[in-house]
C-alpha cells in the first residue's frame, strides 16, 4: 500500500517508518468442537473446562470487553430498540469462566427487557452460549423472568452459538441451546459470502445463518455477521421485520477491559490491544486542513521519489489535488482531501490511485479509502486494493498525532481484505 510510501518521503528529513503488508485476518481454522455438532437426537455435548480459553474474540461474534452495539427495527407494534454491551465481568457456569454480556430491549423507548447473556470461546474458536438471566417488564413493571437459563442447571445444555471455521460447515445444523421445554435453538450456516448494506456501512463476505427452533415456532430469522464487527443484521421472517446495526463502539484501550485476543488475526500474530492508539471514535471539525508535522498532506503540493526497482528506474509522485470527496461512515459525513498516487516503472505507469485523508481535532491523520487502477503494459489489469470506508469497514489511523515508542495503530482493517498494523 503505498500511502506508506509516503512516510518515508515526507518525513525522510525527521522520521523513516514503514511496515509491509501481512495477511488478512481470517477465521480460525476449527476442526469438530469438543462436542461433535448435533443434528438429530439425543443432544450431549461433552464439556470439558480445560478445552475453554479466557477471550471470546471468534471473528464473527467477538466479545470483547468494553463493546457496545445498538439495533433498531421496526415492529408491528413499532420502534424496537436493542442495546448491548460486553461487560468486564465473567459468570462460572459449568467451571468455565463466561464472558457477560448486558442486554436491554426496548419498545418505543420504553424498556420490554433487560438480561444478561453468558458466553465462552473453546480452543477451536467455538463460541458456546451457556444461558442467561432475563428481566421482562410490562408497562414499566417487572413482569417475570421468564427466558432465563443455566447451562448445566436442571438439565439444561450449553450450544455452540458461533462456529469457529463457518466455512468448513455450510449447510450443517448445529444446537445453539437447548432446554426441553422451553428452548431448543439451531442454526444452519447459509454462505459465507453475502454483500449486506446497513444505515452503518456496507459489507462482503457476511456470513449467513438461518436460525429457528424446536421448542419456540415463531423463531425463524436469518442473522448476518460481518468478521471484526459480529451481528450486523436480523431478518425476522415470521414477524417479517428487519432489525440492523445503527452503532458500534469498540472497546477503550484499556488493560482490565481488553484481554489477550488468541485468534482472527494472521498466523502467529499476536496484538497487544493496550498498546493501540487507534480505539477511540475520531472527531472532526476541520477535517481537510492536513498539518501534522509528521504528514502534513496540505502544506505539500507535490512529493517525488526516484530510485531503482529490481535494477530498473522507479518513480513515485505523489500530489494533492484541489478536490475532496464526502465519506460517509458509522452515519456521519467527513470532507476528506484528495491525494494522488501515481508510480512509474521505466517511464511506464504501474499504479494511479486516488487516497482519501482526513486530520481529527487531535491532530492524527485518518485514511478513509483509495481508489485504485493497476496497469501491465500500459493498460489497466485490475483494482486491487480499492476500499472505501462505510462501505468495506472502518476508517484507519495512518498517523497518530504524537506517536511514541510501543505506540501500535491499525493503517487498513477491512475484514477479509487487508490487514495492516504499525
Amino acid at each position: 500500500m503505498k500511502l506508506k510510501s509516503i512516510f518515508v518521503l515526507i518525513v525522510i528529513a525527521m522520521l523513516v517508518t514503514a511496515c509491509g503488508k501481512v495477511p488478512a485476518p481470517t477465521a480460525v481454522n476449527a476442526p469438530a468442537p469438543t462436542a461433535a455438532l448435533p443434528t438429530e437426537a439425543p443432544y450431549a455435548p461433552v464439556i470439558d473446562p480445560a478445552n475453554f480459553v479466557a477471550v471470546v474474540d471468534n471473528p464473527y461474534l467477538p466479545r470483547i470487553p468494553g463493546t457496545k452495539y445498538v439495533y433498531e427495527g421496526m415492529t408491528a407494534d413499532g420502534l424496537k430498540r436493542n442495546e448491548s454491551e460486553v461487560l468486564s465481568e465473567t459468570r462460572l457456569v459449568m467451571e468455565i469462566q463466561a464472558t457477560v454480556v448486558s442486554n436491554q430491549a426496548y419498545l418505543n423507548g420504553e424498556l420490554t427487557e433487560d438480561n444478561r447473556d453468558w458466553f465462552a470461546q473453546d480452543k477451536e474458536g467455538n463460541v458456546w452460549y451457556l444461558g442467561e438471566e432475563v428481566v421482562n417488564y410490562e408497562n414499566g413493571v417487572l413482569k417475570d423472568h421468564a427466558g432465563s437459563w443455566e447451562a448445566g442447571v436442571d438439565g439444561a445444555l450449553p450450544g455452540i452459538v458461533m462456529l469457529g471455521n463457518p466455512a468448513g460447515h455450510i449447510g450443517e445444523i448445529y444446537r445453539q441451546e437447548h432446554y426441553v421445554g422451553a428452548t431448543k435453538d439451531k442454526a444452519e450456516v447459509l454462505s459465507i459470502s453475502e454483500h449486506v448494506t446497513i444505515p452503518y456501512g456496507s459489507f462482503d463476505n457476511v456470513l449467513e445463518t438461518h436460525d429457528t427452533s424446536d421448542a419456540e415456532l415463531d423463531l425463524n430469522e436469518h442473522k448476518f455477521y460481518a468478521a471484526g464487527i459480529g451481528l450486523i443484521k436480523t431478518v425476522d421472517l415470521t414477524a417479517a421485520a428487519e432489525f440492523v446495526l445503527v452503532e458500534f463502539i469498540p472497546a477503550e484501550t484499556s488493560a482490565e477491559l481488553l484481554p489477550q485476543p488468541t485468534s482472527g488475526f494472521p498466523p502467529g500474530f499476536v496484538p497487544n490491544e493496550t498498546a493501540r492508539v487507534d480505539i477511540v471514535k475520531p472527531v472532526f471539525t476541520n477535517p481537510t486542513s492536513i498539518t501534522n508535522p509528521l504528514l502534513p498532506i496540505t502544506e505539500v503540493d507535490q512529493l517525488i521519489q526516484l530510485g531503482l526497482k529490481d535494477g530498473h528506474p522507479h518513480r513515485t509522485e505523489f500530489t494533492l489535488l484541489p478536490s475532496t470527496k464526502t465519506i460517509t461512515w458509522n452515519g456521519e459525513q467527513t470532507e476528506t482531501r484528495v491525494l494522488q498516487f501515481v508510480a512509474y516503472l521505466d517511464g511506464r505507469v504501474l499504479e494511479h490511485a486516488l487516497d482519501f485523508l482526513a486530520q481529527a481535532d487531535t491532530g492524527a491523520v485518518w485514511y478513509f479509502g483509495e481508489d485504485v487502477y493497476n496497469y501491465e503494459n500500459g493498460v489497466v489489469v485490475d483494482r486491487d486494493g480499492t476500499w472505501l470506508a462505510g462501505k468495506d469497514g472502518p476508517p484507519a489511523m495512518i498517523m497518530p498525532a504524537n506517536p511514541q515508542v510501543g505506540n501500535i495503530y491499525r493503517v487498513e482493517n477491512i475484514p477479509g481484505n487487508v490487514f495492516e498494523e504499525v
